[in-house]
Protein backbone atom coordinates (compact mmCIF):
# COMPACT_ATOMS: atom_id res chain seq x y z
CA UNK A 1 0.00 0.00 0.00
CA UNK A 2 1.56 3.34 -1.01
CA UNK A 3 1.94 5.99 1.66
CA UNK A 4 0.02 9.24 1.35
CA UNK A 5 1.55 12.48 2.60
CA UNK A 6 0.28 15.80 3.86
CA UNK A 7 2.07 19.18 3.92
CA UNK A 8 3.04 20.46 7.42
CA UNK A 9 4.98 23.69 7.03
CA UNK A 10 7.70 22.79 4.54
CA UNK A 11 7.67 19.10 5.47
CA UNK A 12 5.80 16.26 3.80
CA UNK A 13 4.57 14.05 6.62
CA UNK A 14 3.25 10.47 6.16
CA UNK A 15 -0.44 10.12 6.95
CA UNK A 16 -0.03 6.50 8.03
CA UNK A 17 2.36 4.53 10.25
CA UNK A 18 1.62 6.71 13.28
CA UNK A 19 2.66 5.57 16.76
CA UNK A 20 1.46 8.67 18.61
CA UNK A 21 -2.10 8.71 17.29
CA UNK A 22 -1.67 11.93 15.28
CA UNK A 23 -0.44 10.76 11.85
CA UNK A 24 -0.54 14.13 10.10
CA UNK A 25 2.05 15.63 12.43
CA UNK A 26 4.51 12.77 12.83
CA UNK A 27 7.86 12.43 11.06
CA UNK A 28 9.81 9.15 11.04
CA UNK A 29 13.62 9.18 11.41
CA UNK A 30 15.09 6.27 9.44
CA UNK A 31 17.64 4.24 11.46
CA UNK A 32 19.98 1.38 10.49
CA UNK A 33 18.99 -2.11 11.61
CA UNK A 34 20.05 -4.38 13.21
CA UNK A 35 22.21 -2.33 15.58
CA UNK A 36 25.63 -3.86 16.20
CA UNK A 37 28.06 -0.95 16.76
CA UNK A 38 28.70 1.87 19.23
CA UNK A 39 27.26 4.84 17.27
CA UNK A 40 23.93 4.76 15.41
CA UNK A 41 22.83 7.89 13.49
CA UNK A 42 19.44 8.38 11.87
CA UNK A 43 18.85 9.88 8.46
CA UNK A 44 18.23 13.61 8.31
CA UNK A 45 14.51 14.41 8.13
CA UNK A 46 12.97 17.67 6.95
CA UNK A 47 10.99 19.23 9.78
CA UNK A 48 10.23 22.47 7.90
CA UNK A 49 8.85 25.52 9.69
CA UNK A 50 7.68 23.65 12.75
CA UNK A 51 8.47 23.24 16.38
CA UNK A 52 9.00 19.76 17.71
CA UNK A 53 6.74 18.67 20.54
CA UNK A 54 8.08 15.20 21.24
CA UNK A 55 10.80 12.76 20.20
CA UNK A 56 9.71 9.13 20.61
CA UNK A 57 12.23 6.29 20.39
CA UNK A 58 10.61 2.88 20.00
CA UNK A 59 12.79 -0.13 20.82
CA UNK A 60 11.29 -3.08 18.96
CA UNK A 61 14.14 -5.51 19.72
CA UNK A 62 16.06 -4.79 22.92
CA UNK A 63 19.34 -2.90 22.61
CA UNK A 64 21.88 -5.27 24.13
CA UNK A 65 25.52 -5.00 25.17
CA UNK A 66 28.05 -7.27 26.87
CA UNK A 67 27.91 -5.24 30.14
CA UNK A 68 25.70 -2.55 31.69
CA UNK A 69 26.24 0.86 30.08
CA UNK A 70 24.46 4.20 29.78
CA UNK A 71 23.11 4.84 26.27
CA UNK A 72 22.49 8.46 25.24
CA UNK A 73 20.67 10.23 22.43
CA UNK A 74 22.03 13.37 20.70
CA UNK A 75 20.11 15.66 18.32
CA UNK A 76 21.91 16.92 15.23
CA UNK A 77 20.72 19.51 12.69
CA UNK A 78 21.47 20.73 9.18
CA UNK A 79 20.03 23.25 6.71
CA UNK A 80 18.72 20.52 4.45
CA UNK A 81 18.91 16.77 4.08
CA UNK A 82 21.82 17.61 1.75
CA UNK A 83 23.20 20.16 4.28
CA UNK A 84 24.92 23.44 3.44
CA UNK A 85 26.36 23.20 -0.10
CA UNK A 86 23.53 21.72 -2.11
CA UNK A 87 22.61 18.16 -2.94
CA UNK A 88 25.34 15.54 -3.30
CA UNK A 89 24.36 12.31 -5.12
CA UNK A 90 22.21 11.18 -2.18
CA UNK A 91 21.09 12.70 1.13
CA UNK A 92 22.54 11.49 4.43
CA UNK A 93 20.57 8.29 5.04
CA UNK A 94 21.87 7.31 8.49
CA UNK A 95 24.73 5.02 9.43
CA UNK A 96 26.34 3.06 12.27
CA UNK A 97 29.96 2.54 13.21
CA UNK A 98 32.74 2.73 15.82
CA UNK A 99 32.79 6.58 15.81
CA UNK A 100 30.18 9.30 15.43
CA UNK A 101 28.37 8.84 12.13
CA UNK A 102 26.64 12.13 11.35
CA UNK A 103 28.74 14.15 8.87
CA UNK A 104 30.43 17.28 10.25
CA UNK A 105 32.27 18.38 7.07
CA UNK A 106 31.58 18.50 3.36
CA UNK A 107 28.31 18.39 1.47
CA UNK A 108 26.33 16.82 4.33
CA UNK A 109 27.77 18.92 7.19
CA UNK A 110 25.65 18.65 10.35
CA UNK A 111 25.95 20.13 13.85
CA UNK A 112 25.19 18.52 17.20
CA UNK A 113 22.59 20.60 19.06
CA UNK A 114 22.30 20.51 22.82
CA UNK A 115 23.81 17.88 25.06
CA UNK A 116 23.44 14.09 24.89
CA UNK A 117 20.52 12.93 27.04
CA UNK A 118 20.26 9.57 28.79
CA UNK A 119 18.25 6.88 27.02
CA UNK A 120 16.91 4.70 29.82
CA UNK A 121 19.15 3.49 32.63
CA UNK A 122 22.63 1.98 32.75
CA UNK A 123 21.78 -1.58 31.72
CA UNK A 124 22.97 -4.36 29.42
CA UNK A 125 19.47 -4.87 27.93
CA UNK A 126 17.40 -1.77 27.14
CA UNK A 127 13.76 -1.81 26.09
CA UNK A 128 12.32 -4.23 23.60
CA UNK A 129 8.83 -5.33 22.67
CA UNK A 130 7.91 -1.89 21.35
CA UNK A 131 8.90 -0.01 24.52
CA UNK A 132 8.76 3.77 23.96
CA UNK A 133 11.14 6.36 25.41
CA UNK A 134 9.75 9.93 25.29
CA UNK A 135 11.73 13.16 25.10
CA UNK A 136 9.99 16.52 25.39
CA UNK A 137 11.04 20.19 25.28
CA UNK A 138 10.15 20.86 28.92
CA UNK A 139 11.52 24.07 30.40
CA UNK A 140 13.61 24.56 32.39
CA UNK A 141 15.59 21.67 31.01
CA UNK A 142 16.27 18.77 33.34
CA UNK A 143 18.17 15.96 31.61
CA UNK A 144 17.42 13.74 34.65
CA UNK A 145 13.62 14.12 34.44
CA UNK A 146 11.94 10.86 33.53
CA UNK A 147 9.29 10.44 32.21
CA UNK A 148 9.37 12.40 30.00
CA UNK A 149 13.06 13.17 29.52
CA UNK A 150 13.87 16.80 28.84
CA UNK A 151 15.51 17.87 25.59
CA UNK A 152 14.94 21.65 25.39
CA UNK A 153 16.44 21.87 21.86
CA UNK A 154 13.22 20.26 20.57
CA UNK A 155 11.66 23.77 20.92
CA UNK A 156 13.89 25.21 18.19
CA UNK A 157 12.62 25.30 14.57
CA UNK A 158 15.54 23.48 12.92
CA UNK A 159 14.78 22.74 9.27
CA UNK A 160 16.37 19.25 9.28
CA UNK A 161 17.00 16.99 12.26
CA UNK A 162 18.43 13.60 13.07
CA UNK A 163 19.45 11.69 16.18
CA UNK A 164 22.49 9.68 17.15
CA UNK A 165 22.33 6.98 19.81
CA UNK A 166 25.57 5.87 21.43
CA UNK A 167 27.05 4.14 24.47
CA UNK A 168 30.55 3.66 25.93
CA UNK A 169 30.90 0.25 24.20
CA UNK A 170 29.35 -1.31 21.11
CA UNK A 171 25.78 -2.54 21.15
CA UNK A 172 25.55 -6.26 20.35
CA UNK A 173 22.00 -6.22 18.98
CA UNK A 174 18.72 -4.38 18.76
CA UNK A 175 16.24 -2.69 16.43
CA UNK A 176 14.75 0.76 16.99
CA UNK A 177 12.49 3.34 15.35
CA UNK A 178 12.30 7.06 16.07
CA UNK A 179 9.63 9.68 15.43
CA UNK A 180 9.31 13.44 15.81
CA UNK A 181 5.88 14.83 16.63
CA UNK A 182 5.64 18.26 14.98
CA UNK A 183 3.72 21.38 15.90
CA UNK A 184 3.16 24.20 13.34
CA UNK A 185 4.70 27.58 14.19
Amino acid sequence: MPLSYTQLGNALVPETLSILGAPRNELALALPSPINTRFVASALAEAGATRIKVLAIVIDTALTSSAPQQATVQLFAARSIYATLGPPATPFAGAQGAASQFPTTGENACKAVGIPVNLGGSVSTLGGGGGVFWFSPTYPGDPNASPPTSMVELMEPYSCLGIEITAPAAFTGGAIRAFLQLSPL
